[in-house]
């Protein structure tokens, strides 16, 4: 998965509008069955530290996204979310 350009780095739209755009699909089942691997969306959102993003939005758009991949590759995932802090893994 690519970066965001420089000009849209940490900014809010592109931030929760793509994290919206990959919960949807790896709830559809359209990502994960298109060869893109829960390993590269959580690397993706690792990479940007949404999780950590000052604006909530942000932060809620990852963790919305994290549920989805959760859901979708099943518990096994659950050993790559160790990055995220306790709480947020409740």
């Amino acid at each position: 998965m690519e970066a965001l350009p420089k000009s849209q780095d940490g900014k809010l739209r592109p931030l929760t509008s793509r994290t919206e755009l990959l919960s949807e699909l790896v709830a559809d089942g359209g990502l994960l069955d298109s060869g893109v691997g829960p390993s590269e969306v959580l690397g993706w959102s690792v990479g940007l530290s949404l999780h950590n993003h000052k604006l909530k939005s942000v932060r809620d758009g990852a963790m919305s996204l994290a549920v989805a991949l959760l859901v979708a590759a099943g518990p096994g995932i659950r050993s790559r979310l160790g990055h995220l802090r306790p709480p947020q893994l409740d």
